[in-house]
Order: C-alpha cells, then structure tokens, then sequence
C-alpha cells in the first residue's frame, strides 16, 4: 500500500527531475549558440519528456487516471528546481556566449577566406 507522503514525494521529485531536464537543455542550448529553430527543438523534446514523465507517474500513482494533486506537486517540483537553477543555467549560457565570442574573433570573420601569400616573382637575369 502506497502512502501519501510517499506518493506526494515521488510527484515532486518528478516534477523537479522534469526541471532540472528543461534548465539543463536550456544550458546546452545556450553553450551550443543555437538560434530560435534550435531551442524550439529543444523545448519540443522537453515537453514530450514531461508528458511521457506525468503519463508514467499517472500509471505509477493511481491507474492513469491524473489527479489534481500529483498535477500540482509535479508543477511545484518543477517550478522549484527552475527557482533555484536558473541562474545558474542563464549565467552558463553567457559564458558559452563568450566563449564563442573569443574563439571567433580568434579565427576572424567568416567572410574572410585564408588564402596564401602571393609569391614573390623571381627576378630574370
């Protein structure tokens, strides 16, 4: 027999599990530089987690049928995991961006194609 302290604990480990997986793509995200295409890929893989997660929960707590209360400790889980790491994800994110930043200016503009030094032409005598 499950208690409720028990079942109340798995719901919000779920939920925070659920986002520290949405901060963490936000992160890679951000390290990887990718524009609006990217990071809705990103957020559209998270959410198939989540609901795939509250669908898996559902059948673990109470025979797929959803509750309010799992519905709302997940979102609280969730909400505080986000709370406490965003930070931490947001300032992981502007490192990525500079870092690509001061590898790039290293590298020069990609416009700019290297080539080769003219040779010097021989003198004829």
């Amino acid at each position: 027999m499950r208690t409720p302290g028990a079942i109340a604990f798995f719901c919000l480990a779920s939920g925070a599990l659920l986002g520290l997986l949405f901060l963490a793509g936000e992160a890679i995200a951000g390290l990887l530089g990718l524009k609006k295409p990217g990071r809705a890929v990103v957020d559209l893989l998270c959410c198939g987690v989540a609901g795939v997660t509250v669908f898996l929960c559902a059948l673990a707590v109470d025979s797929v049928r959803l509750r309010l209360f799992q519905v709302a400790l997940q979102a609280l889980g969730g909400w505080a995991a986000w709370a406490a790491l965003s930070p931490w994800a947001r300032r992981t994110a502007h490192l990525g961006a500079a870092w690509r930043r001061r590898f790039r200016a290293k590298r020069g503009p990609k416009s700019q194609k290297r080539s080769k030094k003219p040779k010097k032409e021989e003198k004829k005598t």
